[in-house]
């Protein structure tokens, strides 16, 4: 019987350096792919995740958290998904009123900490179902990446 063989039985250890130097290079390969996506993102947390548990019958709450950048470049937030829609707003105060405008993306500096809070910037989340005590929205980067963040859902606060 015939087998055909790469390199000849008299040169054993080619084989071996050969079969060594895939390995090496795969792991090279492996290293650079996993240290580009981890650098970018390694350092960004969401914190304190919460929405204000929308009023009976109504199906939109205010959202709120701390964006984290531990790392050492800025990272730029688009948007959030996961329900039916999600608004980034800031609320602004304009000729002695109260509102709101949209932001269309939000930049956490690096070594900073961002604060999506009652009264200044926060999420608005439409279509949430009250009924949950958690929900997981998906924050979209700048760059393409996705992170899932879940917000606990409180109850309003009573009036008065």
């Amino acid at each position: 019987m015939f087998v055909r063989r790469t390199v000849p039985l008299a040169f054993p250890r080619l084989r071996r350096v050969r079969g060594r130097r895939r390995a090496v290079a795969g792991v090279a390969a492996l290293v650079l792919l996993v240290g580009c996506g981890a650098g970018r993102d390694a350092g960004v947390a969401f914190e304190n995740a919460w929405i204000r548990a929308p009023a009976p019958g109504a199906t939109v709450a205010a959202g709120y958290c701390d964006i984290v950048n531990g790392g050492t470049e800025d990272i730029v937030i688009v948007g959030f998904a996961g329900a039916e829609r999600v608004e980034m707003h800031e609320t602004i105060e304009q000729e002695g009123r109260m509102g709101m405008r949209p932001l269309p993306r939000l930049v956490v500096a690096a070594g900073s900490t961002v604060a999506l809070a009652p009264g200044g910037k926060h999420l608005m989340v439409f279509g949430l179902d009250g009924g949950k005590d958690r929900t997981t929205l998906q924050a979209r980067f700048e760059d393409g990446r996705i992170r899932e963040v879940t917000f606990a859902v409180r109850p309003a606060a009573p009036p008065g």
